[in-house]
């Protein structure tokens, strides 16, 4: 789901309720553009989902609702592995090791550097570095 400045919290909280009820999996895209409004409403809509999960709950209240939680999983995305993938189709005969430097690097540069807005450390940003070096 690519996730935009152009989403409010209703939207979310909708399409939350949907993901819980059919145990789909999600994965966020450019969630780091999100209001950051919109973006403690959702914590709150994402912490009913996990605190439901956690207990066991088939059924909790999300959003005045009464709805159906069908249990799934979460996971964070494997960037060394994707930058890995990405740098052998390109060509590269090194590509998991370079893929670990470059992982390492952007996390240290996320971590170090300013955060300003016009910095972008995310997988979008690496891949478009992957692509161009290929």
């Amino acid at each position: 789901f690519n996730c935009s400045d152009g989403l409010d919290y209703k939207m979310k909280g909708t399409f939350f309720s949907s993901l819980a009820q059919s145990g789909a999996w999600c994965c966020f895209d450019e969630f780091n553009r999100i209001n950051i409004e919109v973006l403690s409403v959702i914590a709150q809509q994402l912490i009913t989902i996990r605190n439901a999960r956690a207990a066991r709950l088939p059924r909790f209240m999300f959003e005045g609702r009464e709805i159906k939680l069908v249990m799934t999983s979460m996971m964070v995305p494997n960037y060394a592995l994707i930058a890995e993938v990405t740098l052998y189709s390109e060509g590269f005969e090194f590509s998991k090791t370079l893929a670990r430097k470059m992982t390492q690097m952007s996390k240290l540069c996320s971590e170090q550097l300013s955060q300003q807005d016009h910095y972008d450390f995310g997988m979008r940003a690496d891949k478009s570095v992957l692509v161009m070096a290929g």
